[in-house]
């Protein structure tokens, strides 16, 4: 159903953005795509051909190595939701990992070890983190966030194999920004109109 012009001219939709970034990272941290898919973008934009690009490859998930000395940061798109794994190499402390969160009005950690995000137009939240061993034997490791102020981290209260990597997979819920993968769109999702509106 499309509403009407003077309908639409009157309608006001309210966002909020906020940052996430890497405290103290590696200056050696490299990006990779992985992944990639057959399919490519151009784009010739603008009047300078010097700066059109074509044949840009298209990937599945970006990994960002070394983010921190030991650490690696994939990040990708699951279920047409965002997500990020943290890999941890054999014999890497979970205290170098900090990221600040800016923009926000709160950030708390709730009893349960969930990370709740408070926008102007709701919250966000951040499961309890699930962390595994990384290697062919597998394996559950207990994790749970920490947050000093606007920056989150991890800590293993159990300890871990410090001979093993371990994978860190937060998931986030209750994104106003998640909708329909396919050309269906029914009551339980978020939508867009035809003119990108939620």
């Amino acid at each position: 159903m499309e509403f009407p012009k003077e309908v639409r001219d009157t309608l006001t939709y309210r966002g909020h953005a906020w940052r996430v970034r890497f405290v103290a990272p590696s200056t050696g941290s490299s990006t990779v795509g992985v992944h990639r898919a057959k399919a490519y973008h151009n784009y010739f934009l603008g009047n300078d051909p010097t700066q059109w690009r074509s044949h840009v490859g298209l990937y599945g998930n970006v990994l960002k190595r070394d983010v921190w000395p030991g650490v690696d940061v994939l990040l990708k798109s699951e279920h047409g939701d965002f997500k990020y794994d943290i890999v941890l190499a054999p014999g890497t402390e979970p205290g170098v990992i900090g990221m600040r969160y800016e923009g926000l009005d709160a950030l708390t950690l709730t009893e349960g070890g969930q990370l709740v995000m408070r926008t102007s137009v709701g919250e966000l939240t951040e499961q309890a983190p699930v962390a595994f061993y990384g290697d062919e034997r597998g394996g559950a490791v207990k994790c749970r966030f920490t947050l000093n102020g606007s920056v989150v981290g991890f800590d293993f209260p159990d300890g871990v194999d410090r001979n093993r990597p371990v994978i860190i997979d937060p998931l986030l819920v209750g994104a106003t920004y998640s909708g329909a993968t396919g050309s269906s769109v029914y009551g339980h999702c978020a939508a867009f109109d035809d003119f990108g509106n939620i």
